[in-house]
């Protein structure tokens, strides 16, 4: 039953590579094997602390990017929804979903807190929203559309009959 990890290893590469006949997803299917039994017996961080030595998670500075950008995406909907961006709405709501995480959070977890005063959140909110209209811009389409020339060098409309 027991034997060298690398050969068992290779045993269980070979079979998910014939089990997903040959596609790419064998690797997968394989890790996700391991990560199974691995879950199986011992705690899920510690799982996923075995997992991490071998590969490194995202950057912090990509999940604060993404973190913001699912705010920009609230405060876009809300404002589609209810007639205009409310950012004290928002920020209320997103100090109300902290709160409640931050008292899931287990004592040993108890730096990974998240914001709840309303105000900074606002704030944070504003400077994100302020930075995206400096990149995109705020203009205003009236829907008149400058023509375009399909031939280089011609005005538009100055086509040969």
């Amino acid at each position: 039953m027991y034997g060298n990890p690398k050969e068992i290893a290779e045993q269980l590469f070979r079979a998910c590579l014939w089990e997903q006949k040959f596609s790419g997803d064998a690797a997968y299917h394989a890790a996700y094997s391991v990560w199974s039994e691995i879950l199986q017996h011992v705690s899920l961080s510690d799982a996923r602390k075995i997992f991490l030595h071998f590969g490194k998670g995202p950057p912090k500075r990509y999940i604060k990017k993404h973190a913001n950008a699912g705010i920009l995406f609230r405060l876009s909907v809300m404002g589609r929804t209810s007639g205009g961006e409310n950012i004290e709405k928002l920020a209320r709501i997103i100090a109300a979903e902290n709160e409640e995480f931050n008292r899931s959070l287990p004592d040993e977890r108890k730096e990974e807190r998240r914001q709840t005063n309303v105000a900074s959140i606002a704030k944070h909110i504003r400077r994100l929203r302020d930075a995206r209209r400096e990149r995109v811009g705020t203009k205003i389409s009236t829907g008149a559309k400058k023509k375009k020339s399909s031939v280089k060098g011609r005005p538009a409309g100055d086509r040969k009959r």
